[in-house]
């Protein structure tokens, strides 16, 4: 198991009455742990200094530090000696990968004039409670004065390499193809086309420029297959590069200038036909037939020889690539390193490094915050490795709604979810409430969340707690049944975000503005204790009678749980079915309600919808007075 972050109950720590006596403590200057960057890259032994931090916002040129932002590992412990009274204890990544990413540092154009680096695992003195709860209140502050945030995504390398073989084994290729994967991530075409061109050259791959603009620009295996989106991916890139190798053979072995002349023709060929295929969506089904002339199975497939460097390395590159992407999804998914980067954006100061790099003296990556593209601008398919990594990272570090933070965030405890991500939004002012609030589970957070947050975000999450935007199965609620269903990483990361467009656009079925449009409450039933929204909509539709026999398992299921709950009678109870739209009756974002109207219970969790062939049998009703409610357990 990992950890988000060694301090991952730190905030928690602070009772809510020392408001006053933090923020004087904001006020006053404040003495940090810094390592010396230079004395420990070239010593190869943590060398640590202590300095006033200054006040709020403090931007002295004298206190010039790089702040480190990563994901914790699990290692065994080593101990090291700060010289400040204490001993820091390390089990997050390897000592002699931090002195790599000191080297590395001191060499970067834009931070090596920078003499210190702060590390949570080293600089906080987790010892001692008292100066461990004294730095714990600064964090902001020292993000906030950092003079750059520098994220660094596989700092737990060598926990990487412990855990899995596969791993071990990308990053072994990493370090091999680093210069090529640099200059892929940097966008540096020029530099990318210098290397295939060497490549080429030690494969001894012949100076044809014909044959080597047919596999540069169409194999998918070059700088123009890794980043250009004007390039289809219907082509085999096996198929492409043996055809041409078979190509090249019966060149090298020609010697009549007229079967010279038939070679380059059949590449002029094959071009026409990869250009055109290129276009047109039918020419890529046959361009196939048309090219390859090698040897086939019985079911007409190509049969190809593995002896290709271009396609070993092809695989490796795409495999790198989608490693490293993989690491910056991880990291910026806990919630410690979303509150870092966020406070990054203040003064777009966040750079980005992998170890695996292993580079001296080039610029770390900058990310810019200001940059005004979205990730859904970005069309691009898993050929294009260069753009969908930097889609992965627009996507996770600008993009993210309240609610995805939230709840697709990862937390060693659920409060930290509060604890990190509240000060950065519109609810920071309740976030010295959190400690009285007894989060658990994921199930106290979505409570919780119904409690605080406006009108908007209540009905976004029950939305998308009722997994509106996909099927399931029918199955039996468990209450509160707003709560309790498994909210999906796929509508939280792209429905949420959507809801703030189309509110914009469309009138919602719901009046945003009144706070009595959903309200979280509680009562007793038989003595126990029983969570529910109360909402209230501007229109609803009831299902007929008539029903569908799928329906019936519903209807027995639905009578089984209010009667369980509620002491109901199972043979005098009627169930109905209600369906609520977020918008129009037309939209696609809609929930369904279980329960009765005599009894004004209902449920979420038991989906119609998988038994209903069209919207037929839905009778609408407007509800303007209003005088209907659904209260939903």
């Amino acid at each position: 198991m990992t950890k988000d972050n060694p301090l991952d109950h730190r905030v928690q720590e602070l009772p809510c009455d020392d408001t006053q006596q933090h923020q004087q403590e904001q006020q006053n200057v404040f003495h940090i742990v810094l390592v010396d960057i230079e004395k420990t890259a070239i010593d190869k032994e943590v060398h640590c200094v202590e300095k006033p931090l200054g006040g709020v916002g403090d931007t002295k040129d004298d206190l010039r530090f790089v702040a480190i932002s990563y994901r914790w590992g699990e290692l065994q412990e080593q101990i090291v000696d700060t010289g400040l009274g204490y001993l820091a204890s390390i089990t997050s990544f390897a000592l002699d990968d931090f002195y790599d990413l000191c080297r590395t540092i001191r060499s970067e154009p834009d931070l090596k004039s920078i003499k210190y680096v702060w590390v949570d695992a080293i600089c906080v003195d987790q010892t001692n409670y008292e100066r461990r709860k004294a730095t714990i209140r600064q964090m902001s502050r020292i993000y906030e004065n950092a003079t750059s945030i520098l994220a660094v995504p596989d700092l737990h390398k060598q926990h990487l390499i412990n855990v899995s073989t596969t791993n071990a084994d990308i990053i072994a290729d990493f370090f091999e193809y680093r210069n090529y994967i640099y200059y892929l991530i940097q966008g540096n075409a020029d530099a990318l086309v210098r290397q295939d061109n060497a490549f080429l050259d030690d494969i001894d791959v012949p100076k044809d420029p014909m044959l080597r603009r047919l596999l540069t620009k169409y194999t998918h295996c070059f700088m123009e297959g890794f980043t250009h989106t004007c390039l289809t991916s219907r082509f085999e890139t096996e198929v492409l590069v043996e055809e041409l190798y078979g190509m090249h053979e019966v060149d090298a072995t020609t010697t009549g200038k007229n079967q010279r002349q038939h070679v380059q023709t059949r590449y002029a060929s094959i071009e026409g036909w990869l250009c055109r295929a290129n276009k047109e969506e039918h020419h890529s089904r046959t361009w196939l037939d048309e090219v390859w002339t090698g040897k086939r199975d019985k079911y007409d497939t190509p049969i190809l020889p593995w002896k290709h460097h271009i396609i070993k390395r092809n695989d490796i590159i795409r495999r790198i690539m989608v490693f490293l992407s993989d690491l910056i999804h991880d990291w910026s998914s806990r919630v410690w390193v979303i509150s870092e980067y966020h406070m990054a954006k203040n003064k777009n100061n966040l750079k980005y490094w992998f170890l695996g790099l292993y580079m001296w003296g080039l610029p770390c990556f900058k990310f810019d915050f200001r940059i005004e593209i979205k990730s859904g601008d970005i069309v691009a398919d898993d050929t294009l490795v260069d753009i969908q990594f930097h889609k992965t990272l627009i996507r996770q570090l600008k993009e993210k709604t309240f609610l995805e933070m939230m709840l697709n965030s990862k937390a060693s405890k659920n409060e930290d979810r509060f604890y990190a991500i509240l000060p950065h939004t519109k609810y920071k002012y309740k976030v010295n409430q959190v400690e009285h609030w007894e989060i658990s589970s994921m199930v106290s957070v979505k409570l919780k969340l119904f409690e605080m947050m406006d009108v908007k975000d209540k009905l976004t999450l029950l939305y998308l707690s009722s997994g509106c935007c996909s099927d399931y199965e029918v199955r039996r609620p468990v209450l509160p049944s707003f709560a309790t269903p498994a909210t999906a990483t796929t509508p939280v990361t792209t429905w949420a975000g959507e809801v703030d467009d189309l509110v914009q656009e469309k009138s919602p079925n719901f009046d945003l503005s009144k706070p009595s449009t959903i309200t979280f409450n509680h009562c007793d039933y038989d003595g126990h204790l029983y969570y529910y929204l109360q909402v209230t909509p501007k229109k609803y539709s009831v299902l007929s009678k008539s029903y569908h026999y799928g329906v019936g398992r519903c209807v027995d299921l639905q009578k089984k749980v209010l009667c369980t709950h509620f002491k109901l009678d199972e043979h005098s109870l009627t169930i109905d079915f209600v369906r609520l739209s977020y918008f129009d009756e037309n939209d696609e974002y809609k929930i369904y309600l279980a329960g009765s109207f005599a009894e004004s219970i209902w449920t979420l969790g038991i989906n119609v919808r998988c038994y209903m062939q069209n919207d037929n049998g839905w009778d609408c009703y407007d509800n303007d007075n209003p005088i209907t409610v659904f209260n939903i357990f």
